[in-house]
C-alpha cells in the first residue's frame, strides 16, 4: 500500500485487519482510479510472492474531512469505516 501512495500520505494499522490512509490534498475526482491502482497492486502482490493460496482483495470506505467542517475526525474516520463494511458486504453477496 505504501508502493501507492505519495510521501505526503501517511498509511496506519487502523485494527487487526483494517489500515487508514490519509491523503492530503487529494482531488476528489481521483479516488477511483487510486482505489482501483490499490486494489491492482495488492493482488499484484499477492500472485508476484506467492504469499498465500487465497485470494487478497481490499474493501475501501472513504470519507472525506475538512478541519474547517464541523464534522470531527472521529465522524469522518466512522464514515469512511461505515462504507467499508457496506463494500465487503456487496463482495460477499456476489460470491455466494
Amino acid at each position: 500500500m505504501i508502493e501507492q501512495t505519495r510521501k505526503i500520505d501517511t498509511v496506519v494499522r487502523y485494527c487487526v485487519d483494517e489500515f487508514l490512509i490519509v491523503l492530503p490534498a487529494f482531488a476528489r475526482n481521483h479516488i477511483k482510479a487510486f482505489k482501483e491502482r490499490l486494489n491492482k497492486a495488492i493482488s499484484e502482490w499477492k500472485y508476484k510472492d506467492e504469499i498465500s493460496n487465497f485470494d487478497a482483495d481490499l474493501s475501501i470506505g472513504i470519507a472525506y474531512w475538512d478541519p474547517k467542517e464541523e464534522r470531527s475526525l472521529e465522524e469522518a474516520i466512522n464514515e469512511a469505516n461505515f462504507l467499508m463494511y457496506e463494500e465487503k458486504k456487496t463482495k460477499y453477496k456476489r460470491k455466494v
